[in-house]
């Protein structure tokens, strides 16, 4: 997903595998799918708060996969 708040390089990288390790060890802790999830979304926002929610939402979709 490309947009005008799209982050370059190895930042983006970096608060990608931050957003998945969030999401994993929330899971594997007993989190529900959805708490985790947001969870997720905000610790993104928090580091990005350019981004639009349902793009970011998107976005960590995209990369959970």
């Amino acid at each position: 997903m490309s947009s005008k708040y799209e982050a370059t390089g190895g930042a983006e990288l970096v608060c990608e595998e931050v957003v998945k390790r969030v999401f994993r060890e929330l899971q594997e802790s007993g989190v529900a799918e959805e708490s985790a999830f947001e969870s997720a979304t905000t610790v993104y926002r928090l580091h990005h708060p350019e981004v639009p929610e349902r793009e970011a939402r998107f976005r960590i979709a995209e990369w959970l996969g």
